[in-house]
């Protein structure tokens, strides 16, 4: 097992594990890694005053083992996950970044391939996945989405100091 951590000064962490390829008995390979990033983003400044660290939040993680049947047939089976968490930063909303959205995506990918072949000059590969990927802005329901609060802006126009966005 392989992991690594780095650590700077803008608050930021990134975790690695590594799991290499190994083989047990000659029959099952599998292979494991993932990966994490925690930072507050180079907007860290602002951000402080609104959120807690971290405010970004990427996760992500591949495993795949095979099973060889034959010298000539291989069953294998992938997982890919992927998980992000995060705040976007807006310079005219610099003084209410509490009215910007979280956002939040979610994936995955599961696969099962089957490898045969026949000859030195014939093979086949036959296989089936599965992809699902949710992506949401703001939390809650359509429904507590802030339609009819308008934004107040300071003295000058340039900068947002009240209301929320819905998007």
């Amino acid at each position: 097992i392989i992991c690594s951590a780095v650590r700077s000064t803008v608050e930021l962490t990134n975790l690695r594990l590594w799991l290499p390829a190994l083989y047990k008995e000659d029959k099952i390979l599998y292979l494991a890694s993932a990966n994490g990033l925690l930072t507050d983003t180079r907007w860290w400044q602002d951000f402080r005053e609104f959120f807690r660290s971290p405010v970004q939040t990427d996760i992500s993680g591949f495993g795949k083992i095979d099973y060889l049947f034959s010298p000539t047939l291989r069953l294998g089976t992938q997982v890919l996950y992927s998980y992000r968490d995060w705040r976007d930063y807006e310079f005219n909303w610099r003084f209410n970044l509490g009215g910007l959205p979280p956002q939040r995506r979610t994936s995955y990918r599961i696969a099962s391939i089957l490898s045969h072949s026949v000859s030195e000059k014939f093979f086949y590969t036959a296989s089936i996945s599965r992809f699902y990927l949710n992506s949401s802005i703001g939390s809650g329901s359509k429904e507590d989405v802030p339609v009819d609060d308008p934004f107040e802006y300071d003295f000058f126009l340039r900068y947002i100091i009240e209301g929320q966005r819905a998007w």
